[in-house]
């Protein structure tokens, strides 16, 4: 069926009184209606779900979850670091050059993931499947905010706890089903 994306108007309502869809993720400025938690993947990240279809569907599917977590890893971490300096909650020269390659690395694919217990006061953001027991990496400790591509409730879940979304089930819907 597909996802229907509602963008809110200059109050921040979204204009729809009565959704028949099972889930609804609010990100900002716009609501995403679905049936499914594809659907509502393919709607933030177009092509998603053909890749499902392809031959290599899981696979494919999975790198593709990664690679848009990569992405919205970058933008949460510039974001949460550029309104704790504009609030003054910490000071830029304060932090030292591998502390803001680890917040900020130049290329997130080819840093070497942060080991260890984060204490700086501005969040690590790291993508989960970065380490154990995806790989032989041990998870870091501390101050650290998990993107989690691993699956599609995983995926979802992690925009929640990030603070970048939130999401809704609609239960009428359930219980039509």
């Amino acid at each position: 069926m597909g996802a229907l994306i509602i963008t809110h108007d200059e109050h921040g309502n979204s204009q729809v009184l009565e959704p028949d869809r099972e889930f609804a993720l609010v990100l900002g400025d716009r609501t995403i209606l679905a049936d499914t938690r594809t659907d509502l993947i393919e709607a933030l990240n177009p092509g998603y779900a053909d890749l499902l279809a392809g031959p290599n569907g899981q696979r494919e599917a999975a790198w593709s979850r990664y690679t848009f977590l990569l992405g919205a890893a970058d933008a949460l971490a510039s974001t949460v670091l550029a309104a704790m300096v504009n609030a003054g909650d910490v000071e830029i020269t304060a932090l030292s050059e591998d502390e803001l390659n680890f917040i900020i690395p130049p290329d997130r694919i080819q840093a070497r993931p942060f080991i260890g217990n984060w204490t700086s006061r501005v969040p690590l953001v790291a993508l989960r499947s970065d380490y154990a027991p995806f790989t032989d990496v041990p998870e870091p400790t501390g101050n650290v905010k998990f993107l989690d591509p691993s699956n599609e409730t995983t995926f979802i879940d992690s925009l929640v706890e990030a603070g970048i979304a939130h999401f809704m089930v609609n239960e009428s819907a359930q219980v039509a089903a």
